[in-house]
Parts: structure tokens; sequence; C-alpha cells
């Protein structure tokens, strides 16, 4: 099975949720660029859960001459339940994005008007 770094996730699925959720603080553009941004993170997340990838800590150490390492696997099965819900997400976002970019289309639309 392919391995992923807790590490790696961990600071993935944080920057997923926080541009996301950070987006509904701002207006017009930034709104939409972070949906924008959270979402790329969220499909990214879910390709990986769906590739079946195991989230795994690894651990080192030594005692001067010799040296142990030890792999232990946080995730390593309900992948499939995980990229369901990261698509989930995405799909959210996705929604979220095209609605952001309506309504700012139509905020423009009626600034124009005379």
């Amino acid at each position: 099975m392919p391995e992923l770094s807790a590490g790696i996730f961990l600071i993935l699925t944080g920057m997923a949720f926080i541009f996301f959720f950070a987006s509904f603080k701002f207006e017009m553009t930034m709104n939409a660029v972070l949906k924008l941004i959270g979402l790329v993170f969220f499909f990214i997340l879910a390709l990986y859960m769906s590739a079946e990838y195991d989230i795994v800590w690894t651990e080192t150490a030594t005692d001067g001459a010799t040296t142990w390492s030890t792999t232990k696997a946080i995730i390593d099965s309900d992948h499939q339940l995980l990229a369901m819900i990261f698509y989930l997400f995405g799909i959210l976002a996705t929604g979220l994005f095209f609605k952001d970019m309506l309504d700012i289309n139509s905020a423009k639309k009626e600034q124009i008007k005379w």
C-alpha cells in the first residue's frame, strides 16, 4: 500500500478547512478565491484517499549502534469513507464557489445600471 505521512495529511486537511471556512469572512472576489483554494485541497485529499493511501506516522530511535524505525498506521482502513467525505466538501465548495461567482456578476450588473 502506498503511504502518506501523517504530517502532510494534517497540513493538507488543516489548510483545506482553514481556506474554506475563512472564505465566509470575506466579500466578493476574495471569498471566491479562498473557496477555490479550499476545494482544490479537498479534491487532492479525496484523490489520496481514493487511491487508498495509508496515513502513517514513522518513529526512529537509536541507541548509538543500532537504529530502529517503527511505522504506525493512523488510517489504514475506511479510505472510501474519508474519500467520500472529502469529495462532499469539495462539491460543496464548488457549488458555493459558482454561487459566489454568480452573485459577483449580478452585483456588478446592478452597479452598472444607470
